[in-house]
């Protein structure tokens, strides 16, 4: 299933420049972190592939989230992710910050947002971090995070400042439509791995291959 998603995804990869031979040769190695939007996505393995595939190296992705984690216990637990040293990372923790079950303010959870990437760059300097804003949330989901687009907001401002990267799938999700947007996210969080797939890992090839981290075209750019 996964060969099959990341073949429908990426419609091959007209190479435009090369890596050197030492580039080319080692392993990419990056690191999700967030919510359940990360541990519980399916999307790493496909995006794996999509992007081995433009490569032609080796990469490795681990699935470092953690089901209802906020952005306080990834201030807690970042040194043991960061001390692995990942050539990228995807960050995700606006949509728990928000809940108010969380008690997380947004000028909390930006302090810690901007810790979490301190830390990463510590341990690798050249570090490309991305700070993502993932799917919409529906019904007692949405109701118990009444504030959850200042959080995004103030995410996407801070990595404007800390020279972070941002990736906004929101614009993926809503082109579905109310009908398809609920079948795929029927519990209003959480999508099937299949919807988190065919929105995210195409999201992010394209947001690669702009930023220049990737020499390839995706079937969006064609």
């Amino acid at each position: 299933m996964v060969r099959t998603l990341g073949s429908l995804l990426l419609v091959g990869c007209a190479l435009v420049g090369a890596f050197p031979a030492a580039a080319r040769d080692a392993t990419l190695r990056i690191s999700t972190y967030g919510t359940s939007l990360t541990a519980n996505g399916g999307w790493q393995a496909p995006l794996a592939e999509a992007i081995g595939t433009c490569l032609r190296q080796p990469v490795e992705i681990t699935n470092d989230g953690l089901a209802g984690a906020a952005s306080d216990w990834g201030v807690a637990a970042v040194d043991a992710v960061a001390a692995t040293r990942p050539d990228i990372v995807f960050l995700e923790f606006a949509v728990n910050d928000a809940a108010l079950n969380k008690w997380i303010g947004v000028d909390e959870s930006v302090g810690n947002m901007r810790a979490i990437v301190a830390a990463f760059r510590r341990q690798n300097p050249d570090i490309l971090v991305y700070l993502m804003t993932m799917n919409p949330v529906s019904g007692r989901r949405s109701w118990a995070r009444p504030f959850r687009d200042r959080y995004e907001d103030a995410h996407r401002r801070l990595a404007e400042e800390i020279g972070a990267r941002y990736i906004d799938h929101r614009p993926g999700w809503e082109a579905m439509g109310a009908d398809a947007l609920y079948l795929a996210i029927v519990d209003g969080a959480h999508p099937t791995p299949g919807s988190a797939t065919a929105v995210i890992v195409p999201n992010v090839m394209k947001r690669l291959v702009h930023d220049g981290v990737l020499p390839c075209a995706t079937d969006r750019d064609r």
